[in-house]
């Protein structure tokens, strides 16, 4: 029978065991132990954390390369072509469908936060970067991925992606103002105006402040136009 070499996070878990029972580790062991974090004698393990996912058969066929900082969070989706499968979605079980289901299900039935959901989790971009310090709920990568849907003409997803936004932070100016470009989209004029004006209420002289002046101005006169139309 063969030696199988254990992977990094065992190595770490042995390192501990055998630190934590008053021995001492063999030098010659590639690890760190983390007994410091457990007494609360640091609050810190390593300064990156690396995870890596190469596959397993039929199932995580959706191989990927991350590391972790306190600062950033960066993702290396190798075949960011292919539709991204894990267990949670294509197990034979009730491994993790139960809630899978429970999107799809939605997402049929018209739900479209539901199919953005699912959208953004089958298709993932080759790079994904977040500066998890300074946003720690990518907020920003979320409201970047609205502005995108709204390139795109997705303007049912893309307001979506803002209401999301705006659920944690009610204050997100960004988030605002291109919510407002998506209810003008949709001829929603009054939706529109409200929310530019919440934009300049909020940050007056903020970098989407004189945009949205501009463009409450804009809307109030097609919202006049349309009227006198009808």
């Amino acid at each position: 029978m063969g030696f199988r070499p254990l992977p990094p996070l065992g190595r770490e878990v042995v390192f501990l065991m055998l630190e934590a029972a008053g021995g001492t580790p063999s030098k010659d062991l590639d690890a760190k132990s983390f007994l410091g974090v457990i007494k609360g004698d640091t609050e810190t393990h390593r300064d990156a954390t690396f995870a890596l996912n190469t596959g397993d058969k039929d199932m995580n066929r959706s191989p990927a390369r991350a590391v972790r900082t306190a600062k950033y969070k960066y993702i290396l989706n190798l075949l960011p072509q292919d539709i991204f499968k894990t267990h949670i979605t294509d197990a034979g079980g009730e491994d993790g469908l139960f809630y899978w289901r429970s999107w799809e299900k939605l997402a049929a039935g018209g739900d479209v936060h539901a199919k953005e959901a699912i959208d953004r989790y089958r298709h993932r971009p080759a790079e994904e970067l977040y500066d998890v310090e300074a946003d720690p709920y990518e907020l920003e990568a979320l409201t970047a991925l609205g502005r995108s849907l709204l390139e795109d003409g997705r303007t049912v997803q893309a307001l979506e992606a803002f209401a999301r936004v705006l659920r944690f932070d009610p204050e997100h100016t960004g988030a605002l103002y291109h919510q407002g470009t998506g209810f003008a989209r949709q001829q929603q004029f009054d939706q529109a105006v409200q929310v530019w004006e919440r934009v300049i209420q909020l940050a007056p002289n903020g970098p989407f402040a004189a945009e949205a002046r501009s463009r409450a101005r804009s809307a109030r006169d097609l919202q006049n136009i349309f009227a006198a139309a009808g």
